[in-house]
């Protein structure tokens, strides 16, 4: 990840040692340089180290992580969820923030990106997109399967029979601040309204030809 002050940042995955570490350079432009690493993330349990990396607009590095399936406790609730999955590392403290989500996200974060206007977004896995407006410090999860659905009624099951989009691969933001997430079941999914709606990108992802799963909204 690259941040607005050209900072470089990166991370490891599925390595041993010491895991959850950040590495940096202090300047993209340079012809040469020296990563150095920050210290360790506090994470309570972690799968396959840093999985997501982005930087946030004071380009302060922000990771997600996979953590632990830890069975659950005799009440059935998953004992991971309570994990940290994401964290900012706030210079003026020198130290990495565990973000708070509003909904705990299931084993954790696939992908991020930063939105022009510097909210920054992340894809779970097997669960929701979530968005920061605080630089990484919070995030409000969002569940885009059932609002997907709002836009294109048809559109589930038709895609060999998924419920919902499933884990969220890939997710980015244009320009304009419309996010794109590449789904697991559902292909790819936007929102033009800073997350309010989503639909579909394929304006024909419904069949025209058969009325049980025609989209009326489709040219």
């Amino acid at each position: 990840a690259i941040g607005p002050d050209h900072s470089i940042y990166y991370g490891v995955q599925a390595t041993g040692g010491t895991r959850g570490i950040v590495h940096r350079a202090n300047d993209a432009l340079a012809p040469a340089g020296t990563f150095s690493a920050l210290p360790p993330i506090p994470y309570l349990s972690i799968t396959n180290n840093i999985q997501a990396l982005t930087t946030n607009a004071a380009s302060e590095p922000v990771v997600g992580i996979y953590h632990y399936y830890n069975g659950a406790d005799p009440n059935g609730n998953l004992l991971h969820l309570n994990d940290p999955i994401a964290f900012v590392y706030d210079r003026s403290l020198n130290q990495w923030i565990a973000a708070s989500v509003s909904v705990p996200a299931y084993v954790g974060v696939n992908a991020m990106a930063r939105a022009p206007n510097g909210d920054l977004w992340f894809g779970g896995k097997w669960s929701r997109v979530y968005r920061s407006t605080d630089g990484g410090r919070s995030y409000t999860a969002i569940d885009e399967s059932p609002l997907v659905q709002a836009n294109a009624p048809c559109y589930y099951p038709t895609l060999i029979g998924n419920p919902s989009n499933g884990a969220i691969f890939s997710i980015n933001v244009d320009a304009r601040g419309w996010v794109y997430v590449g789904t697991e079941g559902a292909g790819v999914v936007y929102s033009d309204d800073q997350g309010v709606s989503w639909r579909p990108v394929d304006a024909y992802a419904c069949a025209p030809g058969d009325p049980t799963v025609h989209n009326p909204a489709s040219p």
